[in-house]
C-alpha cells in the first residue's frame, strides 16, 4: 500500500506543477491560454490537406511526365 501512496502523491505534486506551469504560460502570454479551441482541429486539418494535397499532386504529375516521357522518346 504504501507504493500506491507514494504514486498518488507523485501524481498529485505533478499535476499542481503542471498547473502552475500553465499559470505562468498564460501570464507570460497575456492572459492567452495555449489549449486548443473547439474548432481548431479541423481547422488544422483542412489546413494539412490543403498543403499537402498540391504538394503530392504534383509528385504523381511529374512521375507521370517522367513515364511518359520514357515511354514516348
Amino acid at each position: 500500500m504504501m507504493l500506491f501512496e507514494k504514486m498518488n502523491a507523485a501524481m498529485r505534486h505533478s499535476a499542481e506543477e503542471g498547473k502552475k506551469r500553465r499559470e505562468l504560460d498564460a501570464q507570460k502570454n497575456g492572459g492567452m491560454r495555449a489549449e486548443l479551441e473547439r474548432g481548431d482541429m479541423c481547422a488544422m486539418l483542412i489546413s494539412a490537406f490543403l498543403t499537402i494535397v498540391p504538394v503530392v499532386g504534383g509528385l504523381v504529375l511529374l512521375m507521370a511526365l517522367v513515364a511518359y516521357v520514357a515511354v514516348i522518346h
